[in-house]
C-alpha cells in the first residue's frame, strides 16, 4: 500500500502542476488581453486628442479671423464717422454759404422793388407832370 499511496502523491502533484500552469497561462492570456485593450485605448484616445487639436487649432484660426475682421469692420466704421463729420462740416459751410447767398439776394430783391417803386412814382410824376402824354405806351 506505501507504493501506491506513494504513486497517489505522484498524481495529485503532478495534477497541481498542471493546474498551476493552466493558471499561469491564464494569467498570461487575461494580461495580454488587457495589454492590447490597454494599447486599443490609447490609440483611440491619441486619436480623439489629435482631432480635438485640430479642431482646436482650426476654432483659433477662425477666431483669429474673425477678430482681425471686427478690427477692420471697426476701423472702416470710424473712417465713415470721420467722413460724416467731415460731410456735416462741409454742409454747415454750404448752408452758411446758401443763407449769405439767399440774402444777397433778398437784398437785390428788395433793392429792385425799392428802384422799381422809386421809377414808377417818378414816372407817375414825370407822366402827370406833362399833362396830355398818358397814353404814349413807354411806361404803361
Amino acid at each position: 500500500g506505501r507504493i501506491s499511496e506513494l504513486e497517489e502523491q505522484v498524481e495529485v502533484v503532478d495534477a497541481l502542476k498542471t493546474t498551476n500552469e493552466e493558471l499561469k497561462n491564464h494569467i498570461r492570456n487575461h494580461e495580454a488581453e488587457k495589454n492590447a485593450l490597454k494599447k486599443q485605448h490609447n490609440e483611440e484616445l491619441q486619436r480623439v486628442i489629435r482631432t480635438l487639436d485640430r479642431k482646436n487649432k482650426d476654432h483659433n484660426q477662425k477666431s483669429e479671423e474673425l477678430r482681425s475682421h471686427i478690427k477692420r469692420l471697426e476701423t472702416d466704421l470710424r473712417n465713415l464717422e470721420q467722413s460724416k463729420m467731415e460731410n456735416n462740416g462741409n454742409l454747415q459751410i454750404k448752408t452758411q454759404e446758401l443763407n449769405a447767398m439767399s440774402q444777397y439776394v433778398k437784398k437785390l430783391e428788395d433793392t429792385e422793388k425799392d428802384l422799381r417803386s422809386k421809377l414808377e412814382s417818378y414816372q407817375r410824376s414825370t407822366v402827370n407832370g406833362s399833362g396830355g402824354n398818358r397814353g404814349s405806351g413807354l411806361w404803361t
